[in-house]
This record gives structure tokens, C-alpha cells and sequence, in this order.
């Protein structure tokens, strides 16, 4: 993001919020500057939030998440080095558990905990690394780290990596991971069913919040109303940074998807409201904005019920 916008940015839009999520749409810890981005924002006292695989960052960057007091979600795909960096080509492992190692012990050393800190992600869950679930948790519990969150790969119907093609065998790896997690303490949340049958449909968006709470602003200004980063620059904009923001925020397209979400009008929904809906998005950090929200806060109960529900599965 040009400087020019990020001042925009700084003076009609983060003095406003109260949380601000500083992941890009690639890796922003590769920014050599990017503490200079946190301390900016940190000025105004919003939550701050930052999702990054931790397989880069200066210390100055790691350092500011810790001064200020950033919520840290790190995609990590497996315990076994081999299979991570299979998966995330040109990241070492080891960097990212020196990084893991360094910002838990430093949050841990300033609060004495890492609730409501840090969690990992294992984002996305797939058939390639289905059986890394464990080791996962064996490596949360090493480092103190209270949560979990699952998501699984959404690629092309025929890719042979998404789950529904280990339906039994994804099943047996949740029915253990539920049991170790219960046994050390750690949380387990599912952010999107794994595939048709894993729907638990009662913890299913029902309405979506986040076109009247969020926006997604990108680098080049475009303004989309979702921070599952549905690109504004393909469809969806209501606007961008150069308008006045009252003209976005209550503008004639957010109204109208905004009208779309009530009535559920899939004649205006794009495909990625029509997927939440209809294929089990459940809750990320919404419960945490509004207590009603934790309806959609699926717990290692509602996994092991849907898992008990299975255990018939043919395939």
C-alpha cells in the first residue's frame, strides 16, 4: 500500500475502528517496515490482529507485536518439517518455530498467558496433511498455545487433496484430535464445515454480520464489506478510500447487500456469501464483537457430536 493511501487510511478510517486486522493478501510480515505500520495504528487503540505464517519479520516487526499487544493467528500446516515445507515451499520450518518460540515466550514473559494472544491455524486442512492434527496439538501444548482453528483447503470440485475424498479417514483423525485435545486442554474451533455431511448445521451463519461491521480495504484503495477478503476488485467494491467514507459505509451498494443478506436474494449475493451460507461457515472472532454471535461458535462438543453422527459413513 502506498504511503498515500495508508494516510488515508489513518485519518478517515482507523481512528474509527475498533479493530483493525493488518494481514494482506500475501505475507505482511515480509515488509521491512511493517512495525512502522503497527505502532501507526496502535496510536488510535484498536484491537489489532495479524494472521501470517511467521516464516518471515525483522525483529523490530516481531517486537511491535509484542508491544502492542497484537492478536497473532499463525497458518501452520504441520508438526513434521518435511511435510510443512512441502506445503509452504520456500518457508523454513525452522524459522517459523525460532518466531513461534520467541513471540510466545515474550507474550507470555508481558501477560503471563497467551489467551486471547495467540492461537494456531491449521489453515487449510487437507488430505495431504490430515494426519498432522496431533502433532499439532502435541506442538500447541509445548508452547503454551490455548487454541487451535481448523479450515479446510476450498480448491476445484476435482482436487483430490479436499477432504470429502477422506471422509472416513478425516473422521478418525478429528474423533483423536478431540480426545488429545480434551486430554491437554487445548481448544479445538472448526472455522468451515469439511465437507457436505460435516455440516453442524445449527452453528451455521444464519445471517451474516460482517456487511454491517467490517470492510476490506485492499492496497489500492477498493472497498469490499467482508474480511474473508472477497476481492472488491473482482466483484463486490462499494467504493474506495477516495470517497467520503459516510458515502461508502451507508452508500447505495452496501445498502443493497446489505437488503440482499436479510432476504438472502441470491440473485445479488456473490458466490462466496452463497457458499457461508449454504456449505458451513462458522465462527471466527465474532462472538468476541457481539455475545449473540456465539451461536456460531462450533466447540469440541459439537465436533464430537457431528463425528458420532458419521460413524456410518460408507466412504
Amino acid at each position: 500500500m502506498s504511503e498515500e493511501n495508508f494516510n488515508i487510511l489513518l485519518n478517515d478510517y482507523i481512528p474509527f475502528a475498533t479493530l483493525v486486522d493488518l494481514r494482506g493478501e500475501g505475507e505482511s510480515l515480509i515488509l521491512p517496515n511493517f512495525d512502522e505500520y503497527v505502532s501507526k495504528v496502535a496510536r488510535f487503540k484498536p484491537s489489532i490482529r495479524l494472521t501470517t505464517t511467521l516464516g518471515c519479520g525483522n525483529q523490530k516487526s516481531l517486537q511491535s507485536l509484542i508491544d502492542h499487544d497484537v492478536f497473532i493467528s499463525v497458518s501452520f500446516d504441520a508438526a513434521e518439517k518435511s511435510l510443512y515445507e512441502s506445503i509452504r515451499p520456500g518457508i523454513s520450518f525452522d524459522i517459523v518455530v525460532k518466531n513461534i518460540d520467541f513471540l510466545t515466550k515474550s507474550i507470555i514473559k508481558k501477560h503471563g498467558t497467551l489467551e486471547n494472544r495467540f492461537r494456531l491455524g491449521i489453515v487449510p486442512l487437507q488430505v495431504k496433511n490430515i494426519n498432522q492434527i496431533d502433532g499439532i496439538i502435541r506442538f500447541a501444548e509445548k508452547f503454551y498455545i490455548p487454541e487451535i482453528k481448523i479450515s479446510p483447503l476450498g480448491s476445484a470440485p476435482g482436487d483430490h487433496n479436499l477432504l470429502k475424498y477422506k471422509k472416513k479417514e478425516t473422521a478418525a483423525n478429528l474423533r483423536r484430535a478431540v480426545a488429545l485435545a480434551r486430554k491437554t486442554g487445548i481448544r479445538l474451533r472448526l472455522g468451515r464445515s469439511l465437507f457436505d455431511e460435516f455440516q453442524i448445521k445449527e452453528k451455521m451463519f444464519d445471517l451474516c454480520c460482517h456487511p454491517w461491521l467490517y470492510i476490506f480495504i485492499t492496497n489500492g484503495g477498493e472497498i469490499g464489506f467482508c474480511d474473508h477478503m472477497i476481492d472488491p476488485r473482482l466483484f463486490c467494491s462499494i467504493g474506495d478510500i477516495f470517497q467520503k467514507k459516510e458515502d461508502v459505509w451507508n452508500g447505495e451498494k452496501i445498502q443493497r447487500m446489505r437488503v440482499a443478506h436479510l432476504s438472502k436474494d441470491s440473485s445479488i449475493l456473490p458466490g462466496s456469501c452463497k457458499r457461508c451460507y449454504n456449505c458451513g461457515r462458522y465462527a471466527d472472532h465474532e462472538h468476541e464483537l457481539n455475545p449473540q454471535f456465539i451461536r456460531w461458535l462450533v466447540t469440541e462438543d459439537d465436533i464430537e457430536k457431528k463425528l458420532d453422527q458419521l460413524d456410518q459413513l460408507d466412504t
